[in-house]
């Protein structure tokens, strides 16, 4: 609605403001919309923070039929090719406006045409230009994909309501949602069962859809939104070779068949197979003799069956490869030497070093963010809200500050179990100074800099002004590095070596944001940052205390960067992570 009303009339700022701000609010509340409405109708609805009586309304609406009627109507006296345009990342309604108006284009295919080789276009500079081409990439590169974030709980629905109806055995997701890649194309799972035809029927009856494909043991379904859905089913002896076969990323596993057939195997989903008689040609100390007779004795061409992912490994003499590790980095080597290294668990973080308030812009007390952490188990939980100069999100100027302090210092001094770290999130300016002067900062605890602003600077600039706010030697982690949002905002340009290399220097970490939309820093680059002896901070910037559950996403990020717990500052006891503050 704030989209639309910005298109039709972009004078009439109040009124597409509210919206906007109305849905950043709902979007961080503390729980579900429905259930506030169900419980308190639109009085409850009129108490959320930004929501006025026609916002309400609109609710209601939307609650009870699934349409918001002057929405509906005002898109009729908006262009589609606008309202299109308005959703490429970077563009929005104001520039989607201009660039209809100055192409005349008609789709999002057609704008890339017209705009490709330009050097301006009316007020569009080049550079501009080239970043809204960059948009429609990222929007086309994106089509069809779904958030990890999205995938996994749908995912994980559909997995337990299976195992509780006793039709399957085992049950597993596999492929990128099985790798926590942070976007997956389709939800793949694998199962065993005694009666297949009764599962796909179960499956059937959970996942409502168009049934694209139905077999004894396999089964496709689309849903309304256009998301896949696929199950195939093996007898419990072939499970672990089918997990195998279907988890692993196509360069993972062309590296993993390469290894077999040098060793004259090969492998399939039913599988591992003996390419010549004679003896098991790998030599795996640790097999036990029964089992290591039975491959022996197996015949050339014969399957040995693997009812564990362990034993297709184990019977390849190797380790057994973590799922998030399967992307043919080096994990096959390592798993041949026994060398691959103890990667991070969700169990071994302690604590949360970035989260908002509603004395920024969260939407839980300081008391709830709290009580949110202790319930996950946590020792400690850092309260990061804005810098003063992220006006839209409320930031505390220096007066703000101390109370916040002094409400910290109370709630620490009449609670032993979990600490609140004294802490903000400070803006990195374009010019890499810091959004706080040098006196309120060494108030605090723990300091957390982020770019909010300027994210198309070159990469000289982007990289001076992040080694700059490095330098103050004030800040003790960078967040949400690279900025990006994922399908809607590339991360910034900078020479990531220097910025690994003055972070080691001046002790300062870098965060794995946890966040679904986010997940920054990218996997890849904690791989390459962790080379250079980079330490993190795994946190979910939570803006509602049910956020704070999100710390398994960025776990799962870590995990494919091949951290350990020792690399990541949150998985330290209290006292050692203030330690290493220190430094």
């Amino acid at each position: 609605m704030a989209d639309v009303l910005e298109l039709k009339d972009p004078e009439d700022r109040f009124r597409f403001n509210a919206y906007r701000q109305a849905g950043q609010k709902i979007s961080t509340l503390g729980e579900d919309i429905n259930d506030i409405y169900r419980e308190g109708g639109t009085k409850a609805l009129n108490d959320i923070p930004g929501v006025g009586e026609s916002i309400a309304d609109a609710i209601e609406q939307l609650m009870k039929t699934g349409k918001f009627k002057e929405l509906e109507s005002l898109k009729k006296k908006v262009s589609l090719p606008q309202l299109e345009f308005s959703k490429i990342p970077s563009v929005g309604p104001k520039n989607a406006r201009k660039l209809y108006e100055l192409t005349g284009a008609k789709t999002i295919e057609g704008l890339a045409r017209k705009l490709q080789g330009k050097k301006e276009l009316g007020p569009f500079q080049e550079k501009t230009l080239q970043n809204v081409l960059r948009g429609i990439e990222i929007m086309q590169k994106s089509s069809g994909r779904i958030l990890l974030g999205e995938a996994l709980p749908q995912a994980e629905k559909i997995v337990n309501q299976l195992k509780e109806s006793g039709m399957v055995q085992k049950i597993d997701a596999v492929g990128s949602l099985r790798r926590r890649v942070e976007t997956v194309g389709d939800i793949d799972l694998v199962a065993a069962s005694n009666n297949p035809p009764k599962a796909i029927e179960k499956f059937i009856d959970i996942v409502h859809g168009n049934v694209l494909v139905k077999g004894s043991a396999k089964c496709t379904i689309v849903n309304e939104d256009g998301e896949q859905t696929d199950l195939e089913i093996l007898p419990a002896s072939e499970y672990g070779s089918l997990l195998q076969h279907f988890t692993g990323s196509k360069e993972h596993n062309i590296a993993f068949r390469t290894y077999l057939q040098s060793q004259n195997l090969s492998f399939s989903e039913h599988g591992i197979k003996k390419l010549k008689s004679g003896k098991w040609p790998v030599k795996t100390p640790d097999i036990p003799h029964s089992v290591r007779l039975k491959l022996d004795g197996a015949k050339k061409g014969e399957t040995i069956k693997c009812s564990t992912e362990e034993d297709v490994y184990h019977y390849s003499g190797m380790a057994w490869i973590a799922p998030e590790l399967r992307e043919d980095r080096g994990e096959i080597k390592a798993a041949i030497a026994h060398t691959l290294p103890s990667i991070i668990k969700l169990e071994n973080i302690k604590g949360d070093l970035q989260m908002h308030s509603d004395q920024s812009d969260g939407s839980g007390s300081i008391e709830e963010m709290a009580k949110a952490g202790r319930k996950l188990g946590y020792s400690y939980i850092a309260i990061t809200d804005h810098s003063r100069g992220l006006g839209i999100a409320h930031g505390l100027d220096a007066k703000r500050l101390q109370a916040q302090i002094n409400e910290v210092d109370r709630w620490n001094k009449s609670h032993r179990d979990i600490k609140i770290i004294k802490s903000i999130e400070v803006n990195i300016n374009a010019d890499g100074s810091l959004d706080a002067d040098e006196k309120m900062l060494k108030n605090l605890d723990f300091i957390t800099a982020s770019v909010h602003s300027s994210f198309s600077q070159s990469r000289e600039k982007m990289t001076a002004r992040i080694l700059k706010a490095i330098g103050t030697g004030l800040i003790d982690n960078i967040g949400h590095p690279t900025g990006r949002m994922i399908d809607r905002r590339e991360g910034v340009q900078a020479d990531w070596e220097k910025i690994y290399e003055a972070c080691v220097a001046r002790h300062v970490a870098l965060e794995i944001n946890a966040d679904p939309a986010r997940l920054d820093l990218p996997d890849k680059m904690v791989f390459e940052a962790r080379r250079y002896g980079v330490k993190f901070t795994i946190s979910t910037d939570a803006h509602a205390p049910e956020q704070l559950n999100n710390i398994n996403f960025g776990v799962s990020v870590a995990r494919r960067g091949w951290l350990r717990a020792a690399d990541v500052l949150n998985t330290y006891p209290l006292d050692k992570l203030l330690s290493w503050i220190k430094r």
